[in-house]
């Protein structure tokens, strides 16, 4: 003995045409929307990934060829130096009234994403 109310009964009879395209809405809104989405995300986060690899190996190439512009400053205010210090015998110091001083200039550039450098 069911306990309950019967509020309706319906049933229907879908021709042919009319169950190939609900099969088609189906098929269409529950498989393959879904995955097409599901390959666009991928495929956009692969490139997320690949463009994130690529501004990190600029950003090293350029801190690279920063510091080798730094480190050949360098040299060539020691080589002034000891050009100086070689020119005037006794003298240790080498700016003497501005002879021989080459001033290092502020060659830090920070670069988006990465932390600002004090100094």
């Amino acid at each position: 003995d069911p306990s309950g109310w019967l509020v309706g009964f319906s049933a229907m009879h879908m021709d042919g045409p009319d169950m190939q395209a609900f099969i088609g809405f189906v098929c269409f809104f529950g498989v393959a929307l879904p995955l097409i989405c599901l390959v666009t995300a991928l495929l956009h986060y692969n490139k997320y990934e690949r463009c994130k690899q690529h501004v990190n190996q600029v950003r090293l190439d350029f801190q690279r060829s920063q510091l080798e512009r730094e480190l050949n400053v360098r040299r060539d205010r020691n080589r002034q130096r000891a050009s100086a210090d070689a020119s005037h015998r006794g003298v240790t110091s080498v700016g003497v009234d501005g002879v021989g001083v080459t001033e290092l200039p502020n060659m830090y550039w920070p670069l988006a994403g990465s932390a600002a450098h004090v100094s």
